[in-house]
């Protein structure tokens, strides 16, 4: 019994792992802004974001940021944009 408790917590932690690692970052200015579809273009690569997220970003084209981003099914979600 205590080996598959073992095995379980070693697994959540993995999957917990792999999913904080899958998170990259990408610095540039945004080339584009589509507030229909709540999403941005930056360095020809556009990012997606949740509708709240997007509106509480007031993003303007132009601007420098810096990206955090996660993959998920195929498209990058943004999951935090700081001003450079």
């Amino acid at each position: 019994m205590s080996a598959v408790v073992k095995s379980t917590v070693l697994a959540v932690f993995i999957g917990l792992g792999a999913s904080a690692a899958c998170a990259a970052t990408v610095s540039g200015t945004i080339e584009h802004v589509y507030p229909r579809h709540h999403t941005i273009m930056l360095k020809d690569h556009l990012f997606r974001m949740s509708t709240r997220a997007f509106d509480s970003a007031r993003l303007r084209r132009g601007e420098a940021v810096r990206v955090t981003y996660h993959w998920r099914h195929g498209h990058r979600w943004a999951t935090e944009i700081r001003s450079v």
